[in-house]
């Protein structure tokens, strides 16, 4: 069931359902239209409008996508400068007034296209200049928007190709010589550690020689102060006694 208002004009094999058409809109040929919106003198070209609103004396080419789907979460939309979420991951395109949708232009579900303006799809993929000494034994295509036979383009794709493929070897051997010098460097550090390490180790045991040395050599010293010619001090001293005294008599 839809609603069709004076004058509307529907092409053959057009499919119209649930929508709603102001007077003197138009559906192209092959046009399908499904819970859509089309304002008086709107004109749709497009094969398949989903959950759409189509402004005043609007145009919308036929390979034009107006997005109406959103897969794995909900669709927010412009409200006021602020977006709000619809709670659907389901709704199509809102176009204004007196505008221009063509050359396969494209949007994303839920969107707004303000009054007035003119959208073209990627210039890439137009056809904009078209030399005079093209070949006429091979295709050709839009490239930048020039048209030129393809083996061009393949040349140059494979130039492209090869370019990037040259780039990122050098980055590869880049990130290679930074983690050989990365592991050079801590090779090194380790090797510090382990000669500093070893070289306090030493001194510190050396230290402790000359620790434990000092108290020999002091008890040493005290020996020899109370020992003469291998006999202790006190036996000396009775000797030298007894001999003053034989003297004396």
């Amino acid at each position: 069931f839809s609603h069709l208002g004076d004058g509307v004009s529907i092409s053959d094999q057009c499919n119209v359902q649930y929508s709603v058409l102001g007077d003197g809109a138009t559906v192209a040929r092959m046009g399908m239209l499904q819970s859509c919106v089309l304002y008086a003198g709107a004109n749709s070209g497009h094969y398949g409008l989903q959950l759409c609103v189509v402004g005043r004396d609007t145009f919308v080419g036929g390979e034009c996508i107006l997005g109406d789907f959103k897969p794995g979460s909900t669709i927010k939309v412009l409200q006021d400068g602020e977006l709000i979420d619809t709670g659907t991951n389901t709704l199509g395109c809102a176009v204004g007034h007196d505008c221009a949708i063509m050359m396969r232009a494209t949007f994303y579900a839920g969107r707004e296209i303000p009054n007035g303006v003119t959208i073209i799809g990627p210039p890439g993929d137009v056809v904009a200049k078209i030399p005079t000494d093209l070949p006429t034994d091979e295709p050709l295509m839009a490239v930048g928007g020039i048209l030129q036979p393809y083996s061009e383009f393949t040349r140059a794709a494979a130039a492209r190709f090869s370019a990037d493929a040259a780039r990122q070897e050098a980055a590869d051997t880049h990130a290679e010589d930074e983690t050989v010098a990365a592991a050079e460097d801590e090779t090194v550090a380790e090797a510090e550690d382990e000669t500093v390490a070893e070289a306090e180790d030493e001194t510190v045991a050396d230290a402790d020689d000359q620790t434990f040395a000092a108290p020999e050599n002091a008890a040493s010293g005290e020996a020899a102060s109370v020992t003469q010619d291998g006999a202790p001090a006190s036996e000396t001293t009775v000797v030298e006694a007894d001999e003053a005294a034989a003297e004396a008599t």
